[in-house]
C-alpha cells in the first residue's frame, strides 16, 4: 500500500491525464498497461505463498488501482489516513473472498 501510494502521489497528475486520454493515443494505452502490469506483478508477489485465490488476487489488484486511489483522495484526508483506509478495505475484501 505504501509503495503504490507513493508512486501514485508522485505521478498523480500525469496518470490522471493519461487515463483521461487513454483511448485517444495508443502510446498512453501502452504506458497505462505497463503501469497496470506493474501493479499486478507487485500484488501477485506480495500475495505469493499466502494461499490467496485467483479471485482474491484480482480483487486486490482492483483495490490497488490508480482509479481507486484517486477516488479515495477525493475524501480530502491526510495520506496516512487514506493508506489506513486502503489497508482496511483490502483486509475486509480478502476476508470476504475467503469466506470469513
Amino acid at each position: 500500500v505504501d509503495e503504490l501510494d507513493q508512486f501514485y502521489a508522485r505521478g498523480a497528475h500525469r496518470l490522471a491525464l493519461a487515463a483521461r486520454d487513454r483511448e485517444l493515443l495508443p502510446q498512453l494505452e501502452g504506458f497505462l498497461s505497463a503501469v497496470e502490469a506493474g501493479v499486478e506483478a507487485l500484488v501477485r508477489e506480495a500475495l505469493s505463498g499466502s494461499g490467496a485465490s485467483e479471485t482474491a488476487i484480482r480483487l486486490v489488484i482492483v483495490m490497488m488501482s490508480f482509479s481507486v486511489w484517486s477516488q479515495l483522495r477525493k475524501l480530502d484526508l491526510p495520506p496516512e489516513e487514506i493508506a489506513a483506509l486502503r489497508l482496511g478495505l483490502l483486509e475486509c475484501s480478502l476476508r470476504t473472498v475467503r469466506g470469513g
